[in-house]
């Protein structure tokens, strides 16, 4: 996108769309399918740029993405943020974690002064085989802003969060809690790491006790048991894959 004056949202539907903004750089998007059948990589290949003033590589808006990605032992397939969320003073964190299966277990929690501020919380089984599907945390995120903790308590999870309000707020975390990974064997108090600068997300385990762990890990009871979102639980890829049906 090109600098400048600020362009709104109808002049880049004008200029060819988010599909056009894939044009400038179509070689490395990959084929994905459509539900309208064609690729990703043919829509982005066949959509041109109408107006480079709007459209253009070589003058961005920032230097960097609005999204970010974490990785480490904690997300071993990443787990994503965004950055216009992220306050300057939590930029690097480390906290015991609270975690919980359900949003509104953790908001009662909250409410009742069960999580510490300087805790890192932690809602599991959002993902797309726990939710069943990719949910979305709306009462937490406005719930630590309406009590001004949205910076003294960082929100992760494996399901999808709101673009607002800001705080340091973690989402998609793969492998997701449904799966054998770090967040599934995640215990109240294990201290957690958050490194925005270097883009980490670490929990302080060895891997000795990640593996003891995760082998004595049994995986939680589908929510579903029934119709077709109990073939989703049971079929659908990583949420860093696409959380599409393999």
């Amino acid at each position: 996108m090109g600098i400048g004056e600020a362009h709104r949202i109808d002049e880049l539907d004008e200029a060819g769309g988010v599909w056009a903004v894939m044009h400038t750089f179509k070689e490395n998007v990959q084929p994905t399918a459509m539900v309208h059948g064609r690729g990703a990589s043919e829509m982005a290949r066949t959509t041109p740029v109408k107006d480079s003033s709007v459209i253009s590589t070589r003058k961005p808006y920032r230097k960097e993405s609005g999204i970010g990605v974490l990785r480490g032992n904690f997300a071993t397939n990443g787990a994503v943020f965004l950055l216009n969320q992220v306050l300057p003073s939590l930029q690097v964190f480390r906290g015991p974690a609270a975690v919980f299966e359900h949003e509104i277990e953790a908001a009662t929690a909250l409410n009742n002064g069960k999580v510490k501020k300087g805790s890192i919380l932690v809602i599991r089984g959002q993902g797309p085989r726990g939710g069943p599907g990719l949910l979305k945390l709306r009462i937490l995120p406005a719930l630590l802003q309406a009590r001004g903790w949205n910076n003294l308590i960082p929100l992760l999870t494996d399901g999808r969060l709101p673009d607002s309000p800001a705080g340091l707020f973690i989402s998609l975390v793969s492998p997701e809690g449904a799966m054998a990974g770090p967040l599934a064997i995640l215990k109240d108090g294990d201290v957690v790491d958050i490194d925005i600068s270097n883009r980490q997300l670490g929990l302080r385990l060895t891997d000795t006790d990640i593996k003891v762990r995760l082998a004595r890990w049994q995986a939680p009871e589908p929510k579903v048991r029934q119709g077709f979102l109990d073939r989703y639980s049971r079929s659908v890829s990583e949420v860093h894959e696409g959380a599409v049906l393999k």
